[in-house]
């Protein structure tokens, strides 16, 4: 009976031990992300912010620009462009994780304030 005991308990730690939440698994990785502002050439200012690393900035653009940042489960991006003069070209904003696009946003012109908001989740590290 005792030895029945002592298997039942080492199976149970064993089984306890490896069932861990998508959220432990992921806890404290990263991947890299970028941003990608496509302004058609119109005169555009764009703001981007991570509220989960504090990572932000605001820049005045006229060409395709790009920025790398890195994303963790539950951080909120929160990408703008907002452009002064009608736009010749693609006029969107892109978001890209671990090398995949998970979101984009795009005018056809008329319309020259862009807003992506994301929020990372166990998806994006699949």
């Amino acid at each position: 009976m005792k030895r029945v005991s002592i298997i039942f308990s080492t199976i149970l730690l064993l089984t306890s031990s490896c069932s861990k939440n998508e959220d432990e698994i992921f806890e404290g990785k990263s991947l890299k992300a970028s941003y990608v502002f496509s302004p058609g050439g119109s005169v555009s200012q764009i703001n981007y912010k991570n509220n989960g690393n504090g990572f932000k900035g605001t820049q005045n653009i006229t060409s395709f620009n790009s920025v790398n940042d890195n994303v963790r489960i539950g951080d909120e991006i929160s990408l703008t462009m907002v452009g002064t003069n009608r736009p010749v070209g693609n006029f969107s904003i892109r978001l890209n994780i671990n090398g995949k696009q998970v979101k984009e946003v795009s005018s056809s012109g008329s319309d020259l304030n862009l807003n992506l908001d994301y929020k990372v989740s166990e998806t994006d590290f699949e």
